[in-house]
């Protein structure tokens, strides 16, 4: 196993959401970043899987933009 050392600011922005999910994995942060970049690290070993989420997060994307043209009208 390899292992790095990293600092990792969080904006202030998502502190709030980053304390949350920090909370919802144990309370640790280390824990919770070393899942996150884990479940990343997996997700990109499967290339097609990945194509397929960011088409549908395109697709949410698209929808949620044309929804908010559509309540500006």
């Amino acid at each position: 196993m390899q292992t790095i050392t990293v600092q990792v600011a969080i904006p202030d922005a998502l502190e709030k959401k980053f304390t949350e999910r920090v909370k919802t994995h144990g309370g640790d942060p280390l824990r919770y970043v070393q899942e996150a970049v884990a479940k990343d690290l997996v997700s990109m070993e499967d290339p097609e899987r990945q194509r397929r989420l960011d088409a549908v997060f395109e697709d949410i994307h698209t929808k949620y933009g044309e929804a908010l043209g559509n309540l500006a009208k």
